[in-house]
């Protein structure tokens, strides 16, 4: 069994019950996983300000990021995001579903999405 090792210190940093802040940085040559990553920060109890920055970054090493809302899930306290990684429109707004208190949004690095946007729904 393959432990993504990215997990490991996000699974000790969610059991801070006041982090507020929080900023990750990943080298391309470290296994990781953007879906795993980002669906256990939305999960943090009282986290504003979020940034990612995946180191080395290109196009070529771009994975596709969905983070699917779960019925039962509770929504994102994140208020500041930086997204320092390539990603689709269509993954940013996958993110935005989880992000109803977002105030600050900054993408680095947004790149042509082989699929069509289609049927956006406004986020309320």
């Amino acid at each position: 069994m393959n432990i993504d090792k990215s997990m490991i210190p996000l699974f000790y940093l969610n059991s801070l019950p006041h982090l507020l802040s929080l900023t990750i940085y990943i080298d391309t040559q470290w296994e990781y996983n953007l879906n795993h990553i980002y669906r256990m920060i939305f999960s943090f109890p009282s986290l504003k300000y979020y940034k990612l920055s995946v180191l080395s970054s290109s196009e070529d090493e771009h994975t596709n990021i969905l983070v699917p809302l779960a019925i039962n899930e509770e929504l994102s306290t994140i208020e500041y995001l930086i997204i320092d990684h390539c990603c689709t429109l269509n993954e940013i707004f996958s993110m935005l579903y989880h992000t109803p208190r977002l105030h600050r949004l900054i993408c680095k690095n947004v790149i042509e999405s082989h699929f069509k946007v289609k049927d956006v729904k406004p986020i309320i």
